[in-house]
Parts: structure tokens; C-alpha cells; sequence
């Protein structure tokens, strides 16, 4: 049985949740929802498992899985301190690679993961800028982004000053969830809120709409923007009204 299917299984076999017929207020003064993740997969929140299995109901004909949710994998709705870092990104999901699942195999790794997840104190708080696993594809990919950033202050300091918050926080190959909302983005839309009351600077990296929409504070927030959402760099050139410089300062602090 594959693993989409067991997950279905699995859904159709946990009691309705009580909170079913309606949204969930959370806000950061209330415990991190992130604690109550499954020790083992399917990695998925009991708050977000009657939507999740709705979509994959309703997905089970499309032929194309590039919005397959891999909950295998430990979500990643944010990675770095978002209460410390005076820089926000604003992502849209943690993607997926089949290298992805090697690499949390590993039991530190996804031990790093879940330290993330609860707000845990660590050397490296955007645990995937840890130099121990430069060599894995979701670490390459974010080195690789924020590399001129990392050159121009240093690799620690970027770890720790730079925070993303995903839209959607499961892994999936492409992005396709604007219409699905979670239980637990609400978390995620409130963090972001939390940046705006702190004057953080806050670069929409995709789907600002999309973003504005979740979180109405960010219309009336002076956002940065990529000259090129599509390859989301985080460099000089691709960042419009000296936003690098703006940026470099505050990692540079």
C-alpha cells in the first residue's frame, strides 16, 4: 500500500475532531501547536487531518502529484527563531526531493527538525545552515539562496538573525495549497503578525497576495520584494530599494 493511501487509511480511522466545524483562534501567547506533532508518521497535526484528507480525497484522480503531501516528512512551517531574528522571509512551502527522506533518516537530524519546530535553543537556530549537513539537497538549496548574505556577514550570523515562515507547512514537490487552509497556519499567520508589531524586516519571497490575504497587517507593512520571485535569491541585485544593505545591517548587529 503506498504511503498516500496508508495516510488515508490512517485519517479515516482517527475520531472526527471536535473542532471540526469551525477555525481554531491561536495566537503566539497560547502553547506552540508544533508540540503536539505524532513521535512517528504520518507526520500531520490532529488539528489539520480532516482537511488534509479532504484534499487528498480530492486529488486521488489527478494524475499529476506534483502537490502530493509527503507527511513522512517532519513538517517545516518556519525554520530559524522567529521571535529573535530581525529578519523575516515569507515562503510558500518546504519542498520535497527524494534525498529529502535520507536525509531524515537520520535520528539527530530529525531530532534538529523537531528543536526547530518547538522553538528550541541551538547552535545553528536555521538548523538547515548547519554546516554538519551542507551536502543534503534542502540545505544546498537554502545555502545557495542566502549565499551572499552568508559572504558578506558569516554563516553563524545568518543562522541565527534570519528566519522563514512557510504559508503551508507540510512537503510537497510544488506548491498548491492556496486554497486549503490549516488549523495550524494559524500559528504560522500570527508569528508573521508578531514580526510586523516588531518592526522586522520582512521580504515577501513568493505570493505576496497570497500572503496579504492570510495576514491583512502586511498590506499596511513596508515589505521587501524580489526583482525575481522565481529564483527567490537573496542578493544585491535581486532585492529592489537597497534592501540587501537594509538586510546586511541587521544580520551584521
Amino acid at each position: 500500500m503506498s504511503f498516500h493511501k496508508r495516510l488515508t487509511t490512517y485519517f479515516g480511522q482517527v475520531t472526527q475532531h471536535r473542532n471540526r466545524g469551525r477555525l481554531l483562534s491561536v495566537t503566539v501567547t497560547r502553547d506552540n501547536l508544533w508540540f503536539a506533532l505524532p513521535s512517528e508518521p504520518p507526520f500531520v497535526l490532529d488539528i489539520d487531518r480532516y482537511a488534509i484528507e479532504r484534499f487528498i480525497a480530492g486529488e486521488a484522480c489527478q494524475p499529476d502529484q506534483s502537490r502530493r503531501i509527503h507527511a513522512e516528512l517532519m513538517p517545516e512551517p518556519y525554520l530559524g527563531d522567529p521571535f529573535i531574528a530581525p529578519v523575516i522571509l515569507l515562503n510558500l512551502n518546504p519542498g520535497y526531493s527524494a534525498e529529502d527522506c535520507r536525509f531524515y533518516a537520520d535520528a539527530s537530524r530529525r531530532r534538529a527538525c523537531r528543536d526547530n519546530l518547538e522553538h528550541k535553543r541551538a547552535a545553528y537556530p536555521f538548523f538547515l545552515l548547519n554546516p554538519d549537513y551542507a551536502l543534503f539537497s534542502g540545505p544546498r538549496w537554502w545555502r545557495a539562496k542566502l549565499k551572499q548574505l552568508i559572504v558578506e556577514t558569516s554563516l553563524e550570523q545568518v543562522a541565527r538573525k534570519v528566519c522563514c515562515i512557510e504559508y503551508f507547512p507540510y512537503h510537497s514537490p510544488k506548491f498548491g495549497f492556496g486554497k486549503l487552509i490549516l488549523e495550524s497556519q494559524r500559528y504560522s499567520f500570527d508569528l508573521v503578525r508578531r514580526a510586523i508589531a516588531d518592526r522586522k524586516i520582512i521580504v515577501a519571497m513568493r505570493a505576496r497576495r497570497l500572503w496579504e490575504n492570510a495576514v491583512p497587517e502586511l498590506k499596511s507593512h513596508h515589505c521587501l520584494e524580489l526583482n525575481s520571485p522565481q529564483s527567490v535569491w537573496i542578493t544585491r541585485n535581486n532585492i529592489s530599494e537597497g534592501g540587501f544593505d537594509h538586510i546586511k545591517k541587521a544580520i551584521a548587529k
